[in-house]
């Protein structure tokens, strides 16, 4: 069994990811992927992977933070993402439950993490929550 989405690189819900990994290998799982969230969660997410052989993580930026989200921060996903255990690009998508990013942000934010993982061969980790019908729509458009 694999986890393919987990944020153990939450250290308030994961104060001991080691312990969490530990447990949740005792009961069947395998391997992980840990999925960041923006640059910082993101570089956790590399560091438990090479901590542990188990553990892969998923490196992007969340629809949340996409305020701001720019070329440089392309760059930061670029970068993380040549990291050897990093194995997806993520999470990306449209979050209508909150208001920390507009859907034009949003969006913006994810078309340029699409492009990169397309450029880069990656797959791609979506994040949708109240948008479905928009994200759907979107993609079959305008996907790369």
């Amino acid at each position: 069994m694999i986890d393919t989405h987990c944020h153990l690189n939450f250290s308030d819900a994961f104060p001991d990811p080691s312990a969490a990994i530990e447990r949740a290998k005792e009961n069947g799982v395998r391997a992980f992927i840990v999925v960041g969230c923006d640059e910082a969660t993101s570089r956790r997410a590399l560091e438990l992977a090479e901590e542990h052989d188990e553990v892969y993580a998923c490196v992007g930026w969340h629809p949340n933070y996409a305020a701001g989200f720019d070329d440089d921060k392309v760059a930061v996903v670029r970068e993380l993402a040549s990291h050897p255990k990093a194995v997806a690009i993520g999470e990306v998508g449209l979050d209508y439950h909150w208001d920390h990013a507009t859907p034009q942000q949003q969006r913006r934010c994810t078309l340029l993490q699409l492009q990169l993982a397309a450029d880069l061969g990656m797959g791609v980790v979506f994040h949708c929550r109240e948008a479905w019908n928009d994200l759907l729509d979107w993609l079959e458009a305008d996907a790369p």
